[in-house]
């Protein structure tokens, strides 16, 4: 692995996890299709997105016009520094002379994927059902990133990530647009380094 100077920032993690989302569709629906699903790696709410559909809308091909898209954003980050050893008489100066000179950082990214809502042929169900797409596109970009164990990411300072997890899944309204959402959340786990002379 390359060593690097810094860990990666927000915008590579995001982008990252972007680069994830459209391998797995493209795999899934062939990339005719899945070039034209929207794939934001940025928070849209501050656009107004329930009144404005087409942030969300495919561009090309045979579902052009319909919501189908994803959005990634930072949603929120926890950090921890390493504690040194009480038992000892070196304590808090074996931590700043000795140890690894970092902070543990768990970065949490919300991911969310929307289908405009079709109930099927007539109705009924069927594989076209936006229920079901939408399960089958989140099983296939959950597989994506978990084999892609550090997301593809290059960096010394990357220590993995959790599972992709979709705790809830709902319906979002567009003006007179309905769409399935599921509202993901993926954390990735970083190592940050820190100049403790600060202290």
């Amino acid at each position: 692995m390359a060593t690097a100077g810094n860990p990666p920032t927000d915008v590579e993690i995001r982008k990252a996890i972007a680069a994830c989302i459209r391998t797995a569709l493209v795999d899934l629906y062939g990339a005719t299709l899945a070039n034209a699903v929207r794939i934001h790696d940025h928070w849209l709410w501050g656009f107004s997105l329930g009144e404005n559909a087409a942030l969300l809308s495919v561009t090309s091909g045979a579902e052009i016009g319909k919501v189908h898209g994803w959005m990634i954003g930072l949603a929120g980050v926890s950090r921890t520094r390493p504690q040194p050893n009480t038992n000892t008489p070196q304590g808090v100066y074996h931590l700043r002379k000795t140890n690894p000179n970092r902070r543990d950082d768990l970065r949490n990214y919300r991911v969310w994927c929307y289908h405009q809502i079709d109930a099927g042929t007539d109705g009924m169900e069927s594989d076209e059902n936006s229920e079901n797409r939408l399960a089958i596109e989140l099983a296939a970009v959950s597989d994506e990133i978990s084999r892609q164990n550090i997301l593809g990411i290059d960096n010394e300072w990357v220590m993995g990530h959790e599972e992709l997890q979709f705790p809830l899944i709902d319906v979002f309204k567009f003006g007179g647009i309905q769409a399935n959402v599921a509202q993901g959340t993926l954390g990735v786990r970083l190592q940050q380094p820190l100049d403790l002379t600060q202290y």
